[in-house]
């Protein structure tokens, strides 16, 4: 099943960026010892209320983790932890999303249509 088909541009449509994000895992000598490749849409163009519904993803930085750490420790509180990576992965989209062919991947002699997803 393709994860997008090329189209022609439609009136007013809102197009995001697009980028392959690219991660390498090492073996202690240094050598490549697997490789993944995630294509990626840019969701900063977004405008709040007109083209998008609650759609974010939040980060913590390193230094808020450590307080959280030193707090708990300093009061005897208990911490869970639980692993989310891939919960948006997979998921079925209910917005037609238009995207901009990824650099690199632009198909010869289509390279003005876009990607449906």
């Amino acid at each position: 099943m393709p994860t997008w088909k090329l189209i022609e541009l439609p009136d007013r449509a809102n197009i995001i960026g697009s980028c392959f994000v690219f991660h390498y895992k090492h073996y202690v000598d240094g050598n490549i010892s697997s490789q993944k490749v995630r294509l990626v849409g840019q969701g900063f163009t977004q405008a709040k209320g007109i083209n998008y519904k609650e759609t974010f993803s939040l980060m913590a930085k390193l230094l808020a983790i450590c307080v959280i750490i030193t707090i708990a420790a300093h009061n005897d509180w208990e911490l869970e932890q639980m692993d989310i990576e891939g919960a948006y992965l997979n998921v079925t989209l209910s917005e037609t999303i238009y995207m901009c062919q990824p650099k690199g991947y632009e198909i010869p002699g289509k390279e003005d249509h876009i990607c449906l997803l």
